[in-house]
């Protein structure tokens, strides 16, 4: 699954190259966008009382992404584990000019312990594994 994002200014740091903390949030960004796409609003899952804290990210940058850059992004679920899922996500244009990976874990609001991926959520991470499928 791929989402379009053209770089911005609010991106770039003063030489007009991407500040490296926003690939991560264009990656959020984009995966919240995925969740949208596949039926599961973000705030949904927030309102089933459920939440989703980044508890790793990594990024490798290849080529340089500047102001104005057409990217692409690619969406990917890696593994899911018990309580755990791995997001990873290829930014291109005409060449990979990053990755980053996001892992998470579903947590209950109230209790802030690990709960495990079941159901809608399981079945929605397995579809961003199938991403050729989409």
């Amino acid at each position: 699954m791929e989402y379009e994002r053209t770089v911005r200014m609010e991106d770039v740091d003063i030489t007009g190259s991407i500040f490296f903390a926003r690939l991560h949030m264009m990656a959020l960004e984009a995966l919240e966008w995925a969740f949208l796409k596949l039926g599961m609003p973000v705030k949904e899952l927030f309102k089933s009382g459920k939440g989703l804290p980044i508890v790793n990210s990594q990024a490798d940058f290849f080529h340089p992404i500047a102001l104005n850059d057409s990217l692409r992004i690619k969406i990917e679920c890696e593994t899911i584990g018990q309580r755990s899922v791995k997001f990873k996500f290829t930014f291109t244009d005409t060449q990979i000019k990053a990755q980053a990976s996001l892992t998470c874990v579903l947590i209950d609001q109230a209790s802030l312990q690990s709960v495990p991926i079941t159901g809608f959520f399981r079945a929605l991470c397995e579809r961003l594994q199938r991403v050729e499928a989409l």
